[in-house]
This record gives C-alpha cells, sequence and structure tokens, in this order.
C-alpha cells in the first residue's frame, strides 16, 4: 500500500471552518498518531505545502488518526480526503470518522472504501476526428 494524503478536513453545516487539527500537515506529524507502516511528512508533489506518505506491505496494517476535535451531534458535515492511493491498495484500505462520546467510546464509523475513481464526461470531436 501507498498512500499519499495532502489534506483532511471536516466542516458542518456548510461552514467554512475547519475542524481538523493541522489537517494539511504543515506542523508535521503533530496531532496525528497510529500504528503500523513507514509514514513521513514529505513536501508535496502536487506544489506547495506538506504530504503525509503511508507504505506498507500487504503483510503489515496501519493507520493514522488526527487529534480530536468537537463536533455538534446531529449536524450535517463534509468530510474530504485529499489523497492520491495506489492501484494495489484498492480494498485494502479506507478513510474513516470516528464519532466518539464523551468517554471516548465509539457511537458511530463513516468510512469511504479505496475504490477507483469513475470519470464520466462528454467529448465531442471537430470536423477533423
Amino acid at each position: 500500500m501507498n498512500t499519499a494524503v495532502y489534506d483532511v478536513s471536516y466542516v458542518e453545516n456548510g461552514n467554512a471552518t475547519q475542524k481538523v487539527p493541522n489537517g494539511n500537515f504543515s506542523q508535521g506529524l503533530q496531532g496525528w498518531s497510529g500504528p503500523g507502516g513507514d509514514v513521513q511528512i514529505k513536501p508535496s508533489d502536487r506544489g506547495s505545502g506538506n504530504m503525509l506518505q503511508i507504505t506498507a506491505t500487504s503483510d503489515e496494517s496501519g493507520y493514522r488518526g488526527s487529534g480530536r476535535f468537537s463536533v455538534t451531534p446531529g449536524a450535517t458535515f463534509t468530510a474530504t480526503f485529499d489523497a492520491r492511493v495506489s492501484p494495489s491498495s484498492v480494498d485494502a484500505g479506507f478513510f474513516g470518522i470516528n464519532f466518539l462520546d464523551a468517554s471516548g467510546g465509539l457511537v458511530s464509523r463513516e468510512i469511504i472504501v479505496f475504490k477507483p475513481a469513475e470519470v464520466s464526461g462528454t467529448v465531442k470531436t471537430d470536423e477533423q476526428g
């Protein structure tokens, strides 16, 4: 598995306030933790800023999670994971959000399994094909 994560955000009710601490990795791995894999902060390969790169073999299990942040129960939210996932990682991992109660117990989890992106569109050729 080879995954590069450029930015992680969580916003509620269309509010532009980003809640994920250090979601753009500008402070390195500060606030991000978890076991397994080779984890590095590198300069982004998409321009300025940093990226979190996680590399793991098929025998390894690993994850990285952000620091906790408060959410509004029942609020509509948008979670965004700006990342590049290698084709070998399809079905081998996911992006997720864990909703915890005040004591840290899991209430629910939302996940996005690593799947190929589907791109559709319409193309119109000119007179020359």
